[in-house]
């Protein structure tokens, strides 16, 4: 299930003011690709580095691969997809009309996958196969409940699309598997526009059952109740289910080609800690859908809202062949009006034939006012909570500086029960190895004290006898 956190810490850097200005800054932007396994689900999730690659995609078709019924940080260690420590799973839930029109997906269905978030709960310590049928049913636009506790585990009234075998693997890093359509008995299914989907699933460990028991963790939504039902059993078949509202985030695959999705844009706000230049930040993801060797131009322009006229257009070209997410940052000067209203556009595009292309586009506007300025980036604890709970954890804030910049001190507020209050900690500093994780450590303060708790935050600070410094880029 998703966690239930206790502590939860924010933290503003505070910096010296002394340091010299880079000479890059002097005629050109800060500017970084980065490439990173797609299985990383957004959120506070640490993404996995493309050089260690875990894609485990059961098929290198180019089709699209859409997620029709997305997580919401939700986790849970019950079936809600198939487990290979668990010898009989069957699920049958609900995605409702809402959550399909708003995935975009369309066409005759060719693969149904999962996502599973073992860094949550558990992974399973061996790799299984098992026997897997899956069956979709059309249902009403505004269902949004399946109702009683029977699984149909014969699929009556629906549409039988895949009959056969596939692996879960042994992995401790988040992973999907996309299980194409076909087997004994299967027919196509094309949902329709508007309407929802109810999933069913019967599943089987053939090989060894792995442990621990409810391993690996699934990725799930949580968002309606009673809208999955679940039965799962070492030793029996069965088909009454557990109603519950954590759905399985679930992905629907189609004969289009799908080769690239843009956005989300980020636009950070101003990174502006002097001596560092007054700048502006923008980060675009691209998602590179399909296991095909491409070539993707990809143009970010910046411009004057209101007047339209271009201040920066930066155009990269990016050659790939896996199944991965690109992050393009740019760090660009500020205007030096007092306002200004930025309209931030990226645009992809592949030279090689692509079906799909209404989400090679992404936009974002942004506001920002001289002098005002917001330095830190979105930062969570490791396992993607807030806070953390138990007699350990690490809480990761992380930030980002145009340049050489020396560290005098830490503010932090802890928000705790009385009960969660004065409890030993340590501060520590580290360098980047990319903005997703922590890399060399730099600092290590003494054993420290949190405030006690009590029913509003409580903040403290703490001075570095001497400054520590970053270099530009990331820290944390």
């Amino acid at each position: 299930m998703k966690k239930t956190l206790s502590l939860f810490a924010s933290v503003i850097f505070l910096v010296s003011l002394y340091s010299s200005l880079p000479a890059q800054w002097a005629n050109a932007p800060y500017h970084k690709i980065e490439r990173y396994n797609i299985n990383a689900p957004t959120g506070n999730k640490v993404l996995d580095a493309v050089n260690t690659q875990n894609n485990t995609n059961q098929s290198d078709d180019p089709r699209a691969v859409l997620t029709v019924l997305p997580n919401n940080n939700a986790v849970s260690g019950n079936g809600r997809a198939p487990q290979g420590s668990r010898l009989f799973v069957n699920t049958k839930y609900l995605v409702n009309g809402s959550e399909m029109t708003a995935s975009g997906f369309s066409g005759a269905v060719s693969s149904v996958g999962f996502t599973w978030d073992p860094p949550a709960g558990s992974a399973q310590n061996i790799s299984t196969t098992g026997h897997i049928k899956v069956f979709l049913k059309d249902t009403v636009a505004g269902a949004t409940t399946i109702g009683g506790t029977f699984i149909d585990t014969t699929g009556a009234g629906g549409t039988k699309v895949i009959d056969g075998t596939f692996t879960i693997p042994a992995t401790t890093t988040l992973f999907s598997v996309d299980i194409p359509v076909g087997g004994s008995g299967t027919s196509t299914f094309t949902p329709v526009a508007g309407h929802g989907v109810i999933v069913i699933f019967v599943y089987k460990t053939n090989t060894t059952l792995a442990t621990p028991l409810g391993a690996p963790t699934v990725f799930c939504n949580n968002t309606i109740a009673g809208a999955c039902l679940t039965y799962q059993s070492q030793s029996v078949n069965g088909s009454i289910g557990g109603s519950t509202a954590f759905r399985p985030e679930t992905r629907f695959g189609n004969t289009a080609i799908e080769a690239i999705s843009i956005g989300p844009i980020y636009a950070l706000g101003k990174v502006a800690i002097c001596p560092c230049p007054d700048t502006n930040v923008v980060r675009t993801n691209m998602f590179h859908l399909i296991a095909r060797t491409d070539t993707v131009i990809i143009n970010t322009t910046i411009k004057d809202a209101v007047s339209g006229s271009v201040k920066f257009a930066f155009q990269d070209t990016i050659f790939t062949s896996a199944i991965e997410r690109w992050i393009i940052t740019y760090v660009y000067p500020k205007g030096t009006s007092t306002k200004a209203l930025d309209s931030i556009v990226s645009v992809g595009r592949t030279l090689s034939p692509e079906d799909v292309t209404a989400n090679n586009r992404a936009t974002y506007v942004k506001q920002s006012t001289l002098n005002k300025w917001n330095h830190a980036l979105p930062n969570g604890v490791v396992d993607g909570g807030v806070g953390f709970t138990g007699s350990t954890g690490d809480f990761v804030a992380g930030f980002f500086t145009s340049c050489s910049l020396p560290i005098c001190s830490v503010n932090m507020a802890f928000d705790a029960a009385a009960a969660g209050g004065s409890q030993p900690y340590n501060l520590k500093i580290y360098a980047s190895s990319g903005d997703t994780m922590p890399g060399a450590l730099l600092y290590t303060s003494p054993t420290l004290t949190s405030p006690p708790g009590g029913a509003t935050a409580q903040r403290t600070s703490y001075m570095l006898p001497t400054p520590v410094t970053v270099g530009p880029g990331f820290f944390y």
